[in-house]
């Protein structure tokens, strides 16, 4: 999954991974995870930020499970 960001009138390009393809590996996931909260203490992106809590409720289903 490609994203635009638009920051201070730069645009730039992201590729990020799946959250599909990411959901069957939690280690990867939790790693995804922490890169984007530690992005927001920079720059805040509406859109980041839903995907962030998308994974967080993979990860808490998944470790509700067990």
């Amino acid at each position: 999954m490609e994203t635009q960001h638009t920051i201070q009138g730069q645009e730039l390009n992201y590729g990020y991974p799946s959250i599909e393809l990411l959901a069957s590996d939690v280690e990867a996931l939790r790693k995804y995870s922490f890169e984007l909260l530690n992005k927001f203490r920079t720059v805040w992106n509406e859109a980041e930020y839903q995907e962030w809590c998308v994974i967080q409720r993979i990860l808490h289903a998944k470790y509700t499970q067990c």
